[in-house]
This record gives C-alpha cells, sequence and structure tokens, in this order.
C-alpha cells in the first residue's frame, strides 16, 4: 500500500513468553530473552508497548518472530490460548496516543484508589486497636483493606513485565472478591446488631467455598460469586438498612448513603474501565 510507505508504523505484540521482532531479516526488537530451555529464557509482558518501524517502498515484507514458553507446558486448559502469541500492525502515533493516554489513566486511577483504601484501613485499624470494644472499627479494616489489595492486584498486573508476578496479581484481582462481600455483610450487622445472626454463616461460607474454587475450577467460582455470593449480600444489605431507616435506628441514613456511594464509587471505576477497553478495541479493528 502506498499510503503506508514512510509512515511512522508499530508492531504489538500479545504475549507470555519470550520473542525476537524481524522485519526483512532486521531485528527490531526483543522481549525477554529467547530460550532452548526454561532455565536459559526469559519471559516478557509488553503490555501492549508498541514496536515502532516503517517501509520505505512498496512491495511484500516480512515479518519473523522467534518465540519461546516454556512454562506453556504448565497451563491449564483456560491458560492454553496463552502459549502462544498475537501480532497486529498499527499506525504508531494512533497507537501511542491511546497507550500513553489509557495508561496514564488508568495507573494513576488504581494508584489512587488504591492509596485511599489502604490509608483508611490502616486508620481503622489504629483506632480499633485504640478502643478493641468497637468491633465495626475491626470489620471496617478488613473490608477496605480487602478493597485495596484487589486495587494492589490490578495496579501490579498492569504494570510487571513478568509473566509469573502477572499471573498472581491476576488471582489476587478475583481472589479477595468474596472477602469484600462478606467482610461488607459482616460489617453492615455490625452497626445494628449487637449479636452477630446466623446468616453471616451463609455468606463466609459461600465466600470460602467461591476462594477454594478460584484455584480448582475458575469459571464455576467465578459464577458462584457474581449470581450467588454479591446478590445475596446487596439484597440482605439493602434490607437490612431499609429496616434500620423505618426503625430510625442511629446512623441508618449515614450507612445507608455510605452504602450508596460505595456502589456508585465502584460502578464509576467499572465504566471508566469499560470505556478504555472498548477504545482498544476499536483502534485495534480500525488498524488490523
Amino acid at each position: 500500500d502506498t499510503a503506508l510507505v514512510n509512515q511512522p508504523l508499530c508492531l504489538v505484540i500479545d504475549q507470555r513468553g519470550a520473542s525476537e521482532i524481524f522485519l526483512n531479516g532486521m531485528h527490531l526488537y526483543s522481549f525477554g530473552v529467547v530460550g532452548t530451555n526454561a532455565a536459559n529464557e526469559t519471559r516478557n509482558m509488553p503490555h501492549d508497548r508498541p514496536v515502532a518501524f516503517s517501509v520505505s517502498h512498496c512491495g511484500p515484507h516480512t515479518i519473523a518472530i522467534r518465540y519461546s514458553n516454556f512454562a506453556a507446558s504448565s497451563y491449564d486448559n483456560m491458560g492454553r490460548k496463552r502459549a502462544g502469541f498475537t501480532l497486529a500492525v498499527m499506525k504508531y502515533n494512533d497507537h501511542a496516543d491511546w497507550y500513553i493516554g489509557y495508561h496514564l489513566l488508568f495507573i494513576n486511577i488504581l494508584s489512587f484508589a488504591c492509596c485511599l483504601f489502604l490509608v483508611i484501613a490502616l486508620m481503622h485499624l489504629t483506632l480499633f486497636l485504640s478502643y478493641r470494644a468497637k468491633k465495626p472499627n475491626l470489620y471496617f479494616f478488613l473490608f477496605t483493606f480487602s478493597i485495596a489489595l484487589i486495587l494492589g492486584s490490578l495496579l501490579v498486573a498492569n504494570l510487571t513485565d513478568n509473566p509469573s508476578t502477572y499471573a498472581w496479581s491476576d488471582l489476587g484481582k478475583v481472589l479477595f472478591f468474596p472477602v469484600v462481600f462478606f467482610t461488607l455483610h459482616l460489617l453492615v450487622y455490625s452497626f445494628f446488631r449487637n449479636k452477630l445472626p446466623r446468616i453471616l454463616l451463609i455468606s463466609g461460607g459461600l465466600a470460602l467455598i467461591c476462594m477454594v474454587l478460584l484455584w480448582i475450577e475458575p469459571g464455576f467460582a467465578f459464577l458462584l460469586l457474581t449470581l450467588i455470593l454479591a446478590p445475596f449480600v446487596c439484597i440482605d444489605l439493602i434490607r437490612n438498612v431499609i429496616i434500620a431507616v423505618r426503625k430510625k435506628l442511629p446512623g441508618a441514613w449515614i450507612i445507608g448513603i455510605g452504602f450508596g456511594l460505595f456502589v456508585l464509587f465502584f460502578i464509576t471505576v467499572a465504566i471508566i474501565i469499560i470505556v478504555a477497553i472498548s477504545a482498544n478495541s476499536n483502534l485495534n479493528m480500525s488498524n488490523e
């Protein structure tokens, strides 16, 4: 295509192994160190980092990838699609604008939110250690600290180029979600009840089952979390807040508003992430 001659282009590779990229026999870039066995291989995750290039004439051009991923032998059924790699050719300026803007926005949001929840968690832990009779401070610490761990896992997953570190942080992104719902359930009941009810055994048991299943059958664990645990906790929380407001219990309105703001915060973050991912998908389709 004559329109692409002497234009800034880039290659974007998605991989969990190691690669060496060549254009017309010339080495362009390496992600990690390609090895002949696991001992001398260094795997790398580029996270959509572009490899810039241009072509000076029309005609056929050859892109070659030398690739290795000895860790693929340990992948389960869900991970086997990550054994290889995908490669896209894009316009450099368009991808660079998205790459810089998206990563800066996403990383800044995650960093701010993680630090915010971590500070709130440590503050309530300090309050509990100072006055241990107030158990809600302990539950609030566990709740906000679990959220901080999820956000921290997301942050690590987007910053690391080590596939092993990414795998652990990727697990952390979902591992603490059941804890968040259980501790939120526990927290709200501690505000309105002197004695914790047995219904918490159900949410606690479901949360524990979800965490165990994440190691065995992640797909089923996700369904259990989204279709059973999360709706069960949220419906029961709304029911308790409405009852507390009707009975005019102390702090009922504040707790209800706080729960609403918490939901609004996560909906906002989810919308931002979905919009960013959608923009990425549209960019990939327009450049392929």
